[in-house]
């Protein structure tokens, strides 16, 4: 996901939601491969938000996920300070590299 304003914050969110509510029953073998990755051009997310709050969507975002018969979960990383150059159909390329 590129961008970690409100838009991209949610969708996230709704993603993790899916995989806790549905991803057990419908892709239990797949889980443990999921990783979703929100990549922010800023050094924080939700800029526009109180700091508390922005701790508290990092805290539920990057939470453990347990579920039964699936190993722990912690399928979502938050990248800051990277600009995305380009994007291809199976890459994301960073500025930096």
């Amino acid at each position: 996901i590129i961008g970690a304003g409100p838009t991209g914050i949610e969708f996230a969110a709704e993603l993790l939601d899916f995989i806790e509510e549905n991803g057990a029953r419908f892709y239990k073998e797949l889980l443990p491969y999921v990783r979703i990755k929100i990549v922010e051009a800023a050094p924080s997310i939700l800029r526009p938000f109180e700091d508390g709050m922005k701790e508290e969507a990092i805290r539920k975002l990057t939470r453990k996920i347990e579920l039964e018969g699936v190993p722990t979960l912690q399928p979502l990383e938050i990248l800051t300070n990277k600009l995305v150059s380009e994007v291809s159909g199976n890459f994301v390329y960073f500025k930096d590299g």
